[in-house]
């Protein structure tokens, strides 16, 4: 999975069918129809891993700015969650 911001405010994936503004309800309808079992720790080990985002992005060379704008999407995504 890749970070892409375009200009129609939608994503390079979906889920359950959503693009532009997917949340919980959307990860538990798939992991319902996967029969994904404990769902509510899978999403709370990502939001940890998310929370991360800054450290393990400078750990890996990303620039200040785009660690800026990135962790700004990505915070405005995860309050969904």
């Amino acid at each position: 999975m890749r970070f892409s911001q375009s200009g129609h405010g939608e994503h390079n994936i979906t889920v359950a069918g959503e693009g532009k503004a997917s949340g919980k309800p959307h990860l538990l309808e798939l992991a319902d129809n996967f029969e994904v079992r404990e769902i509510d720790a899978v999403i709370e080990e990502l939001l940890e891993a998310v929370a991360q985002w800054s450290n393990f992005a400078k750990m890996a060379g990303v620039s200040q700015g785009s660690r800026n704008d990135i962790g700004r999407d990505m915070k405005r995504i995860m309050e969904r969650f």
